[in-house]
């Protein structure tokens, strides 16, 4: 099997809006990952709200990156090799960026909108 045919794709809901996901990660996973960014940016737009949706994101990723390299640090602290696991890309997307009108929605494009 190649590494194409190992890839599963999954349909995520981030701040209503449906994201294709192709991974080899379980399913199951990668509904929890959809879910946890999902919450973490509901949190964040609920506690400011009139910041923007790229912003958001962009702050989420941060919170994101700063948690993955806390752990990293006490791993090594611990004198764990860090896991190789935790720095490769698991998820791809199935389209270029744009909305669904632009990319099309065939084939597991992203289906998203513009956000104004």
């Amino acid at each position: 099997m190649s590494g194409e045919e190992e890839k599963r794709r999954v349909i995520i809901k981030i701040m209503g809006e449906e994201y294709v996901l192709r991974s080899s990660r379980p399913r199951e996973h990668m509904l929890q990952v959809g879910d946890h960014v999902n919450t973490l940016m509901q949190e964040l737009a609920e506690k400011y709200p009139r910041m923007s949706l790229q912003k958001i994101a962009v702050l989420t990723s941060l919170n994101l990156a700063s948690d993955l390299l806390s752990l990293k640090k006490d791993e090594k602290k611990k004198g764990e090799k860090p896991s190789e696991k935790k720095t490769e890309k698991p998820f791809e997307e199935t389209a270029a960026s744009g909305d669904a009108e632009q990319a099309g929605s065939k084939k597991g494009r992203i289906k998203r909108n513009r956000y104004r």
